[in-house]
């Protein structure tokens, strides 16, 4: 859309800093940017924010540890310590999480932070000139209008942002892009039972397993925070194209014969199923990867096998290469677009290679990613919305205050 169509729409609101996608990197973004002094608009597709933790029902969190210490700390922290106050979250390393309670704290918490949330309202373009974003189109049942901001953060998963102003991405073909899920739960579970059965009868678990994979499934169950209830993310659809409709359609459809499928499979041949059914499926297909932008670094397996430091690192992420103990560094550069001086990117669509992205796409990474893109677009405003113009030690400064891992 250009800027004669967009002078003919209502303008919402016209802040500093604009962040596109509520998931758990924008959420992060919001609240990193608002706390920094900016005035922040968030806009999100659903009618709730979280993303895949919520509307996804990814509700295991990962890679927040290096093996030794938490290293996904700042908003993460702060976000798994709001839901421990009401026992909706569990666990450590690995976290349990309630993603209905996860729901309403996001309610509150941008709340209570003074963001300007706006649901049911899908971006779907932007005005993008002289290398810099003016504003985003929204559509809703309240038809077409315009946020207007200073600078802007891409939290989409996809790099929508990308595709609008025509900058440069990378996408893997549909034969070698991860695979997406359709999460699911089951309830009435004797989870006792279930887990001595996998104890006390390894060759016969591995059996069952070995048969549900002929026909395309691998089994996996773990326990939730509600008594009863199991969590189960055991089948991809392969082959689909995050940013096509109609591949989203074929997954979201296959993903539900699926799960029809497997929870019958359970409560047929797993001890402690007996009397278990299908609960619920999660109201979005889980994507793993679409576009990621091409920025002004491309964080490669290199960097991650030579526990390369960077002198604008925003944060921290485990290092599968070398162990316990052992985190890498992400550099701001890989949140900026080569040719936009006003965007950022946060969540699993930043600069990275395909072969790494498994290490950055975990949640708690996408809300580090999310921590540092807000925080560095508030001082990018006070820079006249120019992210070149950063100054590195007081962006690292104010992440440090907030409780973020350099």
């Amino acid at each position: 859309m250009n800027c004669l169509e967009s002078t003919a729409l209502r303008t919402v609101c016209d802040v500093d800093v604009v962040v596109i996608g509520g998931g758990m990197a924008g959420v992060s973004a919001a609240v990193a940017a608002a706390r920094e002094g900016a005035s922040v608009a968030l806009v999100e597709r659903y009618g709730f924010m979280g993303g895949q933790a919520t509307g996804g029902l990814v509700i295991k969190l990962c890679s927040t540890s290096d093996g030794r210490k938490m290293i996904t700390r700042g908003i993460c922290k702060d976000i798994v310590d709001r839901l421990r106050l009401t026992k909706s979250a569990r666990g450590y390393p690995l976290i349990d999480i309630d993603p209905e309670a996860l729901k309403y704290q996001l309610d509150l918490y941008t709340e209570e932070n003074g963001i300007q949330v706006i649901l049911h309202a899908l971006a779907v373009g932007a005005v993008f000139e002289n290398r810099n974003l003016h504003s985003i189109i929204i559509e809703s049942k309240s038809g077409r209008e315009v946020i207007a901001g200073t600078v802007f953060i891409d939290a989409t998963g996809d790099a929508d942002t990308a595709r609008w102003c025509n900058l440069d991405f990378e996408m893997q073909p549909r034969e070698s892009v991860r695979p997406t899920s359709l999460v699911y739960t089951m309830c009435n579970v004797d989870i006792d039972t279930a887990a001595k059965f996998m104890r006390s009868n390894k060759r016969t678990w591995k059996a069952l397993r070995r048969e549900a994979r002929t026909n395309g499934f691998s089994p996996e169950w773990m326990p939730t925070t509600q008594p009863g209830h199991v969590w189960m993310d055991d089948l991809f659809v392969e082959g689909v194209d995050g940013t096509s409709r109609a591949d989203l359609q074929r997954a979201e459809v296959e993903g539900r014969r699926k799960t029809q499928l497997l929870s019958r499979f359970y409560a047929e041949r797993m001890p402690g199923f007996e009397e278990a059914f299908l609960a619920q499926t999660a109201s979005q297909i889980g994507v793993r990867e679409t576009r990621r932008i091409l920025g002004r670094y491309v964080l490669g397996v290199e960097d991650l096998q030579e526990r390369k430091s960077f002198p604008d690192s925003i944060g921290r992420a485990n290092n599968p290469y070398h162990g316990a103990g052992v985190s890498f560094q992400i550099p701001l550069r890989c949140l900026l677009p080569r040719a936009a001086a006003n965007l950022l990117v946060a969540g699993r669509c930043i600069s990275v290679q395909h072969e790494i992205l498994d290490y950055i796409r975990d949640i708690p990474v996408c809300m580090v990613t999310g921590q540092g893109a807000g925080t560095a677009a508030a001082l990018a405003c006070d820079a006249g919305g120019n992210t070149e113009k950063i100054q590195m030690k007081s962006l690292q400064k104010a992440l440090e205050a907030a409780g973020a891992l350099i």
